[in-house]
């Protein structure tokens, strides 16, 4: 899935490293959920249903989700994915494709998103949607 691919490629990056407070193994990237008593801010991320745009290539959606109890922070986390991730051209970065064996990502946009607020008024949640095109290697 390339969902795994991708977060392989968010986590080997110092930058989010650094916006997120990462210490030790723990990477602060979760799926779907984080793990009780897990100290903001981190990135929750939701895979997408995938589409078949041919026979060659394959279209994903990922959700990545930043959460901070400050809103400049959870921008800042925000504006760091969209350097990462939001490259509307073909993606010439190795970096990015090195760490899957299976799939080569060749475009990526943000498609939609925003940052709210959650329902106690205590987190800022950035909402970022990418589609995600590649083939197989």
């Amino acid at each position: 899935m390339i969902e795994f691919d991708v977060v392989r490629y968010l986590k080997a990056d110092a930058t989010l490293d650094t916006l997120l407070g990462v210490t030790g193994t723990d990477s602060k990237i979760y799926p779907l959920q984080a793990p009780s008593g897990t100290v903001i801010p981190f990135i929750l991320y939701t895979p997408g249903v995938g589409d078949t745009e041919s026979e060659v290539i394959y279209e994903d959606r990922l959700q990545l989700v930043p959460i901070s109890t400050d809103v400049e922070e959870v921008t800042n986390i925000r504006n760091r994915l969209r350097a990462l991730l939001d490259l509307q051209d073909l993606i010439q970065d190795t970096t990015l494709n090195s760490g899957s064996a299976s799939y080569y990502i060749y475009w990526s946009k943000r498609t939609g998103g925003n940052i709210i607020m959650n329902e106690d008024r205590t987190r800022y949640h950035s909402i970022n949607i990418y589609n995600i095109k590649f083939l197989d290697k």
